[in-house]
Formats: C-alpha cells, structure tokens, sequence
C-alpha cells in the first residue's frame, strides 16, 4: 500500500511538472505568435 501511495505521489508531482511546462510553453508560443504578427503587420 505504501508503494502505490508513493507511486500515485510521484505521478501528480510528474503531471503538475508536465502542466507547468505546457503552460509556460503555450505562452512563449502566444508571445512569439504576437511577434510574428506585428511584423508581418509592419512589412504590410
């Protein structure tokens, strides 16, 4: 019982880790996104 307590632990510290990644990945991606537009809007 300890082990699979331990397991599912080190399972949601792996997911939160994974959703932070993600998130902070998505908002690179929006910021870099935004870049790209404006330049192109520039460019126009």
């Amino acid at each position: 019982i300890g082990q699979i307590l331990l397991d599912s632990k080190a399972r949601i510290a792996i997911d939160h880790t994974m959703l932070a990644k993600l998130k902070n990945w998505i908002s690179e991606w929006q910021v870099l996104n935004k870049q790209i537009s404006d330049t192109r809007l520039r460019w126009l």
